[in-house]
């Protein structure tokens, strides 16, 4: 067999089939299942329902609750460094205990993590800028929690 037979896939004068011609060639029943399988695969992945936060995220902060419609694209850095927003204020009350993101760039923070009535809690809203976290200054209320 010469190289040209060899890179042709081995067979002399045979040229490999080209996946265009063979789907031609197939029966017209095996092309409909494979274009049904084809075609409930595509509907099944690409619409599965949005993932639920990171595990890492749950674990690392097994208090906090995360929700709104963009909870599921906030990262564990993400949360870390908002976490340390609050972290770094005297003036906001600790642990962050609720996140809810309902615009990919805004969200609404509370935090204190009140137990019992008359315990305080801090509620700001943040924006994201160029990747950054910041607090929306105007936006910060701390206040007795009423149960």
């Amino acid at each position: 067999m010469s190289q040209a037979d060899e890179s042709l896939g081995g067979i002399a004068g045979v040229a490999p089939a080209q996946p265009a011609a063979e789907l031609a060639r197939m029966p017209t029943m095996k092309r409909l299942v494979f274009s049904s399988t084809f075609l409930c695969l595509v509907a099944l992945f690409g619409c599965a329902p949005p993932p639920k936060p990171q595990a890492d995220i749950r674990f690392a902060f097994p208090t906090l609750t995360l929700d709104g419609a963009y909870a599921s694209q906030l990262t564990f850095a993400e949360v870390r460094q908002i976490r340390d927003l609050v972290r770094d204020r005297a003036d906001l009350r600790k642990p962050i205990d609720h996140i809810t993101i309902d615009k990919p760039d805004e969200a609404h923070v509370t935090s204190g993590a009140p137990r019992k009535n008359g315990d305080l809690s801090s509620s700001f809203d943040i924006r994201r800028k160029v990747g950054r976290w910041f607090i929306v200054e105007k936006t910060i209320q701390t206040a007795r929690n009423l149960r």
